[in-house]
């Protein structure tokens, strides 16, 4: 239970900041557009990273490193899961019409994009050990968790539900 809590947190946690950094990129030309979306990137990203390194008592350098990292991955991340989202879009579209073999091969995806997700993460924590106390390093998954927990009461007060953020409508 604890290591899928995890995975959903990572996951929403990634699909946010994608749909946090697509933002800017598809509203470049409109600042009207810019500003009417409800989370920036940057915004984003600076308020995990105060919220972790105040949790865990890191220096500037340990932070800006910890959310570089923390970065690179949800961009990894983000790019990984479209590919399923979108297999999973075309499967739904086939409705009754959906083969078994595709279905499978949608799992087969699936089970493979954790696999390489897992691989990305292992990696880039190696990365962090070389600049984390293991304390630290160790606290860091708990530490997202609970940034996870504080970004969604902060939306709740705001009226925003989590399926309305990154709208561009």
């Amino acid at each position: 239970v604890t290591k899928n809590m995890k995975h959903t947190s990572y996951i929403i946690l990634s699909v946010l900041l994608f749909i946090a950094v697509g933002t800017p990129l598809k509203a470049q030309s409109s600042s009207k557009q810019e500003s009417a979306c409800p989370i920036h990137t940057s915004a984003l990203i600076n308020d995990r990273k105060a919220y972790i390194k105040q949790q865990l008592s890191l220096t500037d350098e340990e932070s800006e490193v910890v959310s570089a990292t923390l970065t690179d991955i949800d961009k990894q991340r983000a790019v990984l899961w479209k590919r399923v989202r979108t297999q999973r879009a075309e499967l739904k579209k086939k409705g009754s019409a959906v083969t078994q073999e595709e279905v499978l091969a949608f799992y087969k995806l699936q089970q493979k994009v954790k696999g390489q997700e897992a691989a990305i993460t292992y990696e880039k924590e190696v990365e962090l050990a070389k600049v984390l106390s293991p304390e630290k390093l160790l606290r860091l998954d708990e530490v997202c968790k609970g940034y996870m927990h504080h970004f969604m009461s902060q939306q709740k007060k705001r009226g925003k539900p989590i399926h309305s953020i990154g709208s561009f409508h």
